[in-house]
């Protein structure tokens, strides 16, 4: 099969290593197309082995990745989708599958491009692989892999489930609809979480070193995971009739009964040690980067998705709100967020229309 990989940070360079190295023809497209080579030296610390994993070729023409492949993994930023399907529209065709990893942080309403064109769209609740990579364009690190996919087809049937256990090797559970899909994965509350717990433990925002981001999780980042995600479950059960009800609560996900639980939890996941946290170096130390996905992804486009989705149906998010309302003081106010209103759905009945399409 010819996989097409869009995207060449952490996620996408670990899924063209293994992909490559599990027998498919394997391309990636990158803006620094000039600072890959046609492979990616992988360490895949889940089954102790090292090998490079060679790729039919880089490319920065997104018409030339999608004129060579079959399925393709999207791994951009939600920002960043819809430039890249905007930019080569007039390549695709039915016979395509996108693959949105992952396909929350309303990523769904950015595909109007794929659809147009009639190419299947399937998004994953969450990434298959914790990754991370060292020297942009050269080694990638597989920390953790998922021991089950949870996936939705958000346009015609595309066999999700077959296609997702050939590629991957594990169980695939569909949802019957998108939403579990769009509210389904922790990022959005996990990582605002503790973004804020960092910033009143230093308001100055100047830290010695890039702090651990899970490892040093505290109570009170558990105490804001807590409060958001009882908030994120009220919002989902509003929608039960198009999925909400299938919206998993995180503590259940993450085994946690109270917030001791949670801390310690997060702090011992294998998979999250040695991760730094969205740090960047001004020659004195360092500071919290609010340009980082973990802002302009996952507070201004994923949590935001949660408080609007609450508003129109009329249930409150006053910790979510007071979330979002700290992170946009910090953040540069130019930057894109989501308006559900900019894409035509400013209403409970409309939201409810377009995930049972």
């Amino acid at each position: 099969m010819r996989i097409g990989i869009v995207g060449g940070g952490h996620t996408g360079a670990v899924y063209a290593g293994y992909l490559a190295r599990h027998g498919h023809e394997t391309a990636l497209y990158t803006r620094q197309a000039a600072k890959w080579k046609p492979r990616v030296h992988m360490q895949d610390l889940v089954s102790s082995q090292e090998y490079t994993a060679y790729l039919a070729f880089v490319t920065s023409d997104p018409a030339e990745l999608i004129d060579f492949s079959d399925v393709i993994i999207m791994t951009l930023p939600v920002y960043a989708v819809q430039d890249f399907f905007n930019r080569a529209q007039h390549a695709l065709a039915e016979r395509h599958t996108i693959v949105l990893s992952p396909g929350n942080g309303a990523r769904e309403f950015t595909v109007n491009p794929v659809l147009a064109q009639g190419a299947a769209v399937i998004g994953l609740q969450r990434v298959m692989f914790i990754s991370r990579s060292f020297g942009y364009g050269d080694r990638a690190v597989l920390s953790g892999v998922k021991k089950e996919l949870v996936a939705a087809e958000l346009t015609r049937q595309a066999g999700a489930g077959d296609l997702l256990q050939e590629l991957f090797h594990v169980p695939v559970r569909t949802m019957p609809t998108y939403l579990p899909i769009s509210l389904g994965a922790s990022n959005p509350i996990l990582h605002s979480s503790r973004l804020r717990e960092i910033t009143e433990q230093n308001p100055g925002n100047t830290f010695s070193e890039n702090i651990p981001f899970y490892e040093g999780w505290g109570s009170k980042a558990s105490d804001y995971f807590f409060k958001m995600n009882a908030e994120l479950v009220e919002v989902a059960r509003g929608y039960a009739g198009v999925g909400g009800d299938l919206v998993p609560s995180l503590t259940a996900y993450y085994e946690s009964r109270n917030q001791d639980e949670l801390t310690a939890k997060i702090r011992g996941i294998t998979a999250f040690k040695g991760i730094g946290s969205p740090m960047i170096s001004d020659g004195d130390g360092y500071r919290l980067n609010y340009s980082s996905r973990y802002f302009k992804e996952d507070i201004a486009f994923g949590l935001s998705q949660i408080a609007q989705l609450g508003k129109l149906i009329g249930i409150a998010t006053p910790n979510i709100d007071a979330t979002l309302s700290w992170a946009f003081e910090l953040m540069d106010p130019a930057v894109e967020r989501l308006n559900l209103k900019d894409v035509g759905l400013d209403s409970a009945e409309k939201i409810m229309k377009f995930y049972s399409q």
